[in-house]
């Protein structure tokens, strides 16, 4: 009995220090595994900033693998045309800050040769836009862009053509008068027909869907010089009739009628000026021969402008005669009347 005391606390003393070192193994290990786990979160936890439209979103500290990943734990909801960098499905890195970028697709109508187009794009550039619905742009076209209450855009495509054509345009002639000593004074006689003539003219035409809106001359030459009109005018201010040279200022032709008293037309035997109606005396209208002017007609003989009548108006003139006889022999005709000095 005495001895199992002794063998139990001889037991005793031996496992202590087992049972110590078994001790400060189990606390080691606990350090160890949670160590572990830390290490293992400071690892796998990474760096991440989003923006949106070129503003911060939000900046994550995130166990997050993927892009698509992190931006769901952002909040941010991707629409169908917006457009991400990098892509949704890359993974982020570990030990650099990621920075992902969101642009939201906007409303854009596009106008362009008769045809409008709508929808939705998260194109930066207006041609990149362009091309998305389908517009392509020639070297020469311009795009006017306008914001829409609804934060979207309006395009409009002016398309601009430019042509060079050729105008022609007539170059008036000019009329050049000459003096001719084969011509009775009062008479005009075309030596020469006018021509006129062409010049040749480049103009550049701009329109902008299809309407013109400027022209600018380039270029022009002559092709052809005008030819002037040359017209001879009577210089012979001498008439010989009858074996007598009258000299005269002027020649008409007029339409000549007669008259004589006792015709049956003529009131009386004396004309508006008090002079005996006979032949030598002309009725004519005072606007266009001053009465007392000289005269000479031809197919009658000198005359003077004695009388005015109801009927002579204008380019007419009546001629007395002595005897009813004469005057319905002379009858109606055109002569030549010339105004003497």
């Amino acid at each position: 009995m005495a001895l199992e005391p002794l063998a139990r606390r001889a037991l005793r003393n031996w496992a202590r220090p087992l049972v110590i070192a078994l001790s400060l193994l189990g606390v080691a290990s606990g350090a160890v595994a949670a160590g572990n786990r830390l290490v293992t979160a400071m690892v796998h936890r990474r760096s991440v900033r989003v923006m949106v439209d070129g503003q911060v979103h939000a900046s994550l500290s995130t166990r997050a693998r993927t892009v698509a990943e992190a931006l769901a734990e952002a909040g941010v909801t991707l629409g169908p045309e917006d457009q991400v960098q990098p892509t949704p499905e890359q993974p982020l890195a570990d030990k650099a800050e990621n920075v992902v970028r969101v642009r939201r697709a906007r409303p854009w109508r596009v106008e362009a040769d008769g045809a409008v187009r709508e929808g939705l794009s998260a194109a930066t550039g207006v041609t990149e836009v362009l091309q998305a619905f389908g517009v392509t742009l020639d070297e020469d076209d311009r795009v006017q862009v306008q914001p829409r209450p609804d934060g979207g855009f309006t395009a409009r495509v002016i398309r601009v053509r430019e042509e060079v054509v050729t105008e022609t345009e007539e170059i008036p002639f000019e009329t050049l008068r000459r003096p001719s000593d084969q011509l009775e004074v009062g008479q005009v006689r075309e030596v020469r027909a006018g021509v006129p003539g062409l010049l040749e003219r480049k103009v550049r035409l701009v329109y902008e869907n299809g309407e013109l809106v400027a022209r600018e001359v380039i270029g022009e030459a002559v092709v052809r010089e005008p030819v002037d009109r040359i017209l001879a005018y009577g210089t012979v201010g001498t008439v010989a009739r009858g074996g007598q040279v009258y000299r005269y200022r002027k020649v008409l032709e007029m339409r000549a009628t007669a008259y004589a008293p006792g015709d049956g037309n003529t009131p009386g035997q004396y004309t508006a000026t008090g002079v005996l109606a006979r032949k030598g005396v002309a009725a004519v209208d005072p606007r266009v021969i001053p009465l007392g002017t000289r005269l000479y007609v031809d197919g009658y003989g000198p005359a003077i402008a004695a009388d005015t009548g109801g009927a002579v108006k204008g380019n007419r003139i009546d001629l007395a005669f002595d005897t009813p006889e004469e005057a319905r022999a002379f009858g109606v005709r055109t002569v030549k009347v010339y105004i003497l000095e």
